[in-house]
């Protein structure tokens, strides 16, 4: 297989976070993530079958899979937009879509999973396995350049699709605290309200300082207790969602 996008900066590796994704059945992260901008293309990795999905907005968002040989199949998940019909045969190296950020996510990015089938009842990853070990270089892939400077950040979750989702709230409340924050995560989506399912109205870039006005502590049903930033009264970042800092605090605090 080879690389489904330009970029090799992963900033979650599969196994990662297992307290994010107990929650969803799995004892760790059930792919990898590659970082990259808004409308980085995304090849096939594989040739194959493309399967196109119902839009998952709680989940992986806009994705696909691709069906190939050996009963392996692999997932493109958070896509801005697909250019390839349902039912397409496809081979290695073929378009299939751009980088986006939809779904549970927070900033653009690929999640690559890659499931072989069946699987065992006590298997913890219900056939998903780690793509990195398949993934190789090839002529036209290994020169292009990564979009993103290196970051030891992970900047995103990605559950498993079609029911696993955030949980919903339970109780928020705010505290009146201001300063400022540097943003630590390769990308950070600003939205509309002190929730992942809120539009997203812009990106904020790893070492951007954002001067926050209020704090917004948010108690979901899985247990965590979030921290929103609020700026420009209607603007929110996530400075710790699910466990995991998104920001630095001058404080330190986070």
């Amino acid at each position: 297989m080879q690389f489904p996008t330009s970029s090799r900066i992963i900033t979650q590796q599969f196994g990662e976070n297992p307290a994010i994704y107990a929650q969803f059945g799995f004892p760790g992260h059930n792919g990898i993530d590659f970082a990259g901008v808004l409308g980085d293309p995304i090849y096939a990795a594989d040739a194959g079958m493309l399967h196109v999905h119902p839009l998952d907005p709680q989940g992986y968002g806009l994705y696909c899979t691709i069906t190939h040989k050996e009963n392996l199949t692999s997932y493109y998940c958070h896509l801005q937009q697909l250019v390839v019909k349902d039912k397409a045969t496809l081979k290695a190296g073929d378009l299939i879509g751009f980088m986006g950020n939809s779904g549970f996510s927070t900033g653009p990015h690929l999640h690559l999973g890659l499931r072989k089938l069946p699987y065992t009842k006590n298997d913890p990853y219900k056939g998903y396995i780690d793509p990195l070990p398949y993934l190789q270089e090839t002529e036209s892939n290994a020169s292009l350049p990564s979009s993103l400077p290196q970051t030891s950040f992970s900047s995103l979750a990605c559950p498993l699709p079609a029911g696993g989702g955030q949980s919903s709230t339970i109780s928020s409340r705010t505290v009146d605290k201001k300063g400022t924050a540097v943003i630590k995560a390769t990308l950070l989506n600003i939205r509309s309200a002190p929730s992942i399912q809120a539009p997203v109205i812009g990106i904020l870039y790893e070492s951007a300082v954002l001067g926050y006005e209020k704090m917004v502590m948010v108690q979901s049903g899985g247990g965590w207790e979030d921290v929103w930033l609020c700026f420009g009264e209607v603007l929110y970042v996530a400075a710790v969602f699910q466990g995991v800092a998104y920001v630095q605090l001058d404080n330190g605090t986070i």
